[in-house]
């Protein structure tokens, strides 16, 4: 391409900017041919067209716009803006065009950027992109989409992969099925209109040095022409790229070609005459997420342009002796080699370190807090032991406790309560592992000298579960068990409100009407939350604060601000439960400033529950009628779909229906889905427990840890739908007693990979083996704190596999907090983590 082309395609890029501004002009003001200095707008845009025809006479792009444009002027409204609507189309494929014949000529020589002298201290986190040479505003408008709005964000915009020439196929040796990378030069693209169908079929034709293949893209429409002209100009003839898909073989012909493929542009410095004889070359080609308007051409020049320019203001932010101790490279080394890796191993070393920087801030933070919580608070520092009341209650269960809760109470959370330090726990345990038992355990601590405990769940039916169940553990205790919940009527809540302020209820269960203003605890000593990932960081702490309130009434009785100050830095003991296993990587990095307690072993006697794929919904119909004749109940699970409640609840709503007339028409059925209001929710859920219902057809709205002993069979549909956690949830809805109770997978899809996948669920009833295999296969997906903390989607799906580097961040963070708690002296470090830490925050206990 010459210097003079270059010239026309900027000359033609200022045409269109300036078209573009009076656009937006007119659109503002109402499409009513505005007038400006140089006369209306239909005139201005003719003139702006005649100079473009100058350049390019044969463009009938540009002749379109001045024929669209000719009767602007006499148009009706709906017709002005209908036209303007085509002409900014029309643009905007120009736009890209020029755009990207400008980066071939610049890119066509190894990238290279003039010399310009950059001030190393220049904060590069406050320069606008749009201000960046080559990008502009129309250009800054897509990559702030990406959420590119500064230059420290390009060079932080890292890739999705990198393909390396070892992973690419020559064309003439792809395989058909195989999931296939090529690279060569778009030779051609035609387009043809089936004669028997209003269907176009463009075709790209891809040539490399072994080979040539057709990719084939179909449309619905009449004009051919229309989407030959608009892929052209997104793939020009003679543009190197990549491309990749399955193999397949083409119906008619039989010949290869790539089925669903994805193709993108990529400069000709990564292009190779013969690559068969460079097949160990160290070049490797780093593919970026992309929006519409952003190709991976220009993207790239403009990276490789901003790290020339400002690499040297990419600062090391971490101390030195964690880069020592963990072998890490330099930082903006690590930009560098994330971006145009030199090799494989340091594409690798520039990901090692980038992961390291998130795991070790996220860390960091986590121990900060840890800090505080043991060493600027004190705990309460419970006396348990005088009247016997733990004893009294372990005494009187009719079973025993297994090793793991005797390990986790005796061993883990009583420790934390009897000393000066606030207990700030996560306990973790499986589906009916016995967890229930340990928090009351818990309370009784607290209850046992003298002060007042609180359990705060996220639902009503699961607040009248545990509520009924410590009623009945508490009654040969001698203790006051009160309920609060939003639906009750005002004189019932008057009494437990003044129940929890006199201090009569000892140990009070609760919906989030437990931090409403008018509950006002005596003296509060621990609070329990359960299912701790329902409710937010404020939400919790909110309830932590009923304890400090008491105090500080109590306190502005006796005026005393000394011993005011003293109990102001008193915490109460704080315990987080969970049923949902999480593998051990994932705890630390979600809840690393929690102490951790796992119960990992079930109740003896715990039959395990039989999962079993049903192809034939007879066979699951014939299993679950047998278990309704011996007097059980069963679920039919439905999965959401599209995303949509609303959806969903109607396929639920149409299989009620037709069961309820066919199959189980002569047993009791029962609806629940997410469009219901509460209250409907909770009498369909008590009806169920009551067994005044055989069947309870539902969405996934049926909670986690509803207790109903006579479910024995669970039947989830399109079981593929879900990931593997969320299965072996759903199966802890049975098996809630001693019969052998069964979980049946229904699946409509015939793929071998959600096969294998739902095959997990046959071979184990442990729901950490099953989390780490769920986390393996589909990712660590998004992570509140992690991916909203600029870790990328790559670096999440590896999580599973970084376990030592995460222990490797952990033991650093806790190295620097033990000896320089207040980061002193490291200021690019502090002001890394008040960056993120509202991120990592809104997951914190």
């Amino acid at each position: 391409m010459s210097q003079e082309t270059t010239s026309k395609e900027k000359q033609a890029l200022e045409i269109i900017h300036r078209i573009k501004a009076a656009m937006d002009f007119e659109i503002k003001h109402q499409y009513i041919n505005a007038i400006g200095n140089t006369g209306d707008f239909r005139t201005f845009i003719r003139n702006e067209c005649r100079k473009a025809v100058l350049l390019y006479r044969d463009s009938q792009n540009w002749q379109s716009i001045f024929v669209l444009i000719d009767r602007y002027a006499f148009l009706d409204l709906p017709s002005r803006m209908n036209i303007c609507k085509k002409v900014i189309h029309i643009l905007n494929d120009l736009e890209e065009y020029y755009s990207s014949e400008i980066t071939k000529e610049e890119i066509t020589k190894p990238l290279a950027v003039e010399e310009e002298i950059i001030d190393p201290s220049l904060d590069i986190s406050k320069l606008d992109i749009q201000y960046f040479k080559g990008v502009g505003p129309a250009l800054a408008a897509k990559l702030n989409k990406l959420g590119v709005e500064t230059i420290e964000d390009l060079l932080n915009y890292l890739p999705r992969e990198h393909i390396s020439y070892s992973e690419i196929t020559n064309i003439k040796d792809l395989q058909i099925d195989q999931d296939a990378t090529i690279m060569g030069r778009i030779n051609r693209i035609s387009a043809f209109k089936s004669p028997r169908s209003n269907l176009i079929i463009l075709s790209i034709f891809i040539k490399d040095t072994s080979g040539q293949i057709k990719i084939n893209k179909f449309f619905q429409g009449n004009s051919s022409h229309f989407y030959l002209k608009q892929y052209n100009a997104q793939y020009p003839t003679g543009a190197f790229c990549i491309c990749v898909g399955k193999v397949k073989a083409e119906k008619n012909s039989n010949q290869k070609t790539i089925h669903n493929a994805v193709i993108e542009l990529i400069s000709d410095d990564f292009s190779e005459e013969d690559r068969s004889d460079k097949a160990h070359t160290a070049k490797i080609v780093p593919i970026y997420p992309l929006t519409e308007g952003v190709s991976l051409l220009n993207l790239r020049k403009i990276i490789h342009k901003a790290l020339k320019l400002y690499k040297n203001n990419l600062h090391e932010f971490l101390p030195d002796f964690v880069i020592s101790k963990n072998n890490l490279i330099a930082y903006d080394q690590a930009i560098e080699e994330i971006h145009f890796p030199s090799s494989l191993e340091m594409k690798n070393r520039a990901a090692t370190r980038l992961i390291f920087n998130e795991m070790f801030l996220m860390q960091l933070r986590f121990m900060q807090l840890r800090r505080h919580y043991k060493k600027d608070k004190q705990g309460i520092k419970f006396n348990c032991f005088e009247n016997g009341l733990v004893d009294k209650f372990i005494n009187a269960l009719p079973f025993e406790l297994t090793y793991a809760q005797t390990r986790v109470f005796y061993q883990e959370i009583l420790p934390d309560m009897v000393s000066s330090q606030p207990m700030h726990r996560l306990l973790q345990g499986d589906v009916g592992s016995g967890k229930t038992v340990v928090a009351f355990l818990s309370l009784l601590v607290a209850v046992a000298d003298g002060y007042q405990a609180a359990i705060m769940v996220p639902t009503e039916i699961l607040a009248e579960q545990h509520y009924k169940k410590f009623t009945e553990w508490a009654q040969a205790l001698g203790l006051n068990i009160g309920l609060l919940l939003g639906k009750q009527g005002v004189k019932v809540r008057r009494e437990v409100l003044a129940g929890i302020k006199s201090g009569t209820i000892d140990i009070v269960v609760g919906t989030h009407a437990l931090i409403q203003e008018s509950v006002e605890f005596n003296n509060l000593g621990i609070v329990v939350i359960d299912e701790q990932h329902r409710f937010g960081v404020k939400q919790r702490e909110l309830l932590a604060r009923k304890a400090s309130q008491a105090d500080d009434r109590q306190l502005s009785l006796k005026n005393d601000s000394k011993e005011s100050e003293s109990k102001n830095n008193i915490s109460v003991e704080k315990l987080f439960m969970t049923a949902t296993p999480i593998p051990r990587t994932l705890t630390l990095a979600i809840h690393g400033d929690l102490d951790m307690s796992e119960i990992d072993e079930l109740p003896a006697g715990r039959k395990i529950i039989e999962t079993k794929i049903v192809d034939r919904k007879a066979d699951a119909y014939k299993l679950i009628k047998s278990e309704l004749d011996k007097g059980n109940q069963a679920y039919i699970v439905f999965p959401l779909i599209d995303e949509s409640e609303t959806l969903s609840a109607k396929a639920a709503t149409v299989e009620y229906e037709r069961l309820s007339k066919t199959t189980f028409k002569n047993y009791k059925l029962g609806l629940l889905h997410g469009k219901l209001k509460d209250d409907q929710k909770d009498k369909i859920m008590q009806e169920f427990r009551n067994k005044e219902l055989d069947i309870l057809i539902a969405t996934t709205v049926i909670e986690v840890g509803v207790d109903v002993p006579d479910a024995t069979v669970i039947m989830i549909e399109s079981s593929e739908r879900f990931g593997l956690a969320q299965l072996h949830q759903l199966r802890g809805r049975v098996g809630r007693n001693d019969k052998q109770s069964y979980c049946l997978l229904a699946s409509g899809s015939s793929s071998q990979t959600s096969r294998e996948r739902l095959a997990i669920m046959e071979k184990t009833n442990n729901g950490f083996v099953i989390a780490q295999e769920d986390l393996r296969i589909r990712g660590a997906g998004d992570i509140v704190g992690l991916k909203q903390s600029g870790l990328s989607d790559t670096a999440l799906q590896g999580l599973v596999d970084q376990e030592e580097l995460l222990v490797y961040a952990r033991n650093s963070a806790k190295q620097l907090v033990d000896t320089n708690p207040e980061l002193e002296g490291l200021a690019r470090l502090q002001n890394r983590i008040k960056q993120r830490s509202a991120n990592v925050m809104a997951n914190a206990g």
